[in-house]
């Protein structure tokens, strides 16, 4: 039977006297997968083009570092830590602070393609597509938060607050972190839903089968 079938079908009957009901009512009548009325497909929905500006936000600020280096000569971090390897070690800092840029660069442009396959996955149901994003995500926190540690150590040292830095930091840990959730909550409902989908399926196979070795008979 083809997918579309399963999907749109009420009940199918697994046997002579038990009933079970299609894979939407079996996964999305769950209260778990609801969050202040909201269902989970309709928070990633949701949260993906917030995710996404973000990411394009991302892009920008690793472009403007990339072409105006002398900005980054202006900051608290620049005066406190980078000034003194800059003066000795001019061109590999220059090497370093390239490559960083890039780097960031590069790590939001994948992460705008990991968003699509999230959202095909999402769409299409399949679970999978989500474990690139959920890959990359982990990433992201993990750098973000070596970020902000950096950020608020250096501000206790130096005794000087950092508010461009610190917010930027504080932004983007808490949109990656809130994003991260949405997409766990939505790998876990879509993977249920499948499991059960297929369950669905192997069950019709089978009364197809016995159906068809009865008539044989």
């Amino acid at each position: 039977m083809p997918l579309r079938d399963v999907r749109s079908a009420n009940y199918f009957m697994t046997d002579q006297w038990h009933v079970t009901p299609t894979v939407n009512e079996f996964v999305e009548s769950d209260p778990k997968y609801r969050r202040c009325f909201w269902h989970v497909q309709t928070t990633m929905l949701i949260h993906t083009p917030i995710t996404a500006i973000v990411c394009l936000l991302g892009i920008a600020i690793g472009v403007v570092a990339l072409e105006l280096p002398h900005l980054h000569h202006h900051t608290p971090l620049y005066d406190h830590v980078l000034h003194k390897y800059y003066r000795r070690h001019k061109h590999a800092y220059l090497i370093i602070y390239t490559a960083t840029a890039s780097l960031w660069i590069g790590l939001h442009s994948l992460h705008l393609l990991t968003l699509v396959l999230a959202v095909i996955g999402t769409q299409l149901s399949r679970p999978m597509l989500l474990r690139p994003e959920l890959l990359l995500l982990l990433v992201q926190l993990g750098l973000l938060l070596a970020i902000l540690i950096s950020v608020v150590t250096l501000m206790i040292l130096t005794n000087q607050v950092m508010p461009i830095i610190l917010t930027i930091a504080i932004s983007f840990l808490l949109l990656t972190c809130t994003y991260t959730y949405v997409v766990v909550w939505c790998h876990r409902y879509l993977s249920d839903k499948y499991r059960a989908l297929m369950e669905i399926l192997a069950n019709t196979k089978s009364v197809h089968f016995k159906e068809g070795k009865k008539r044989r008979k």
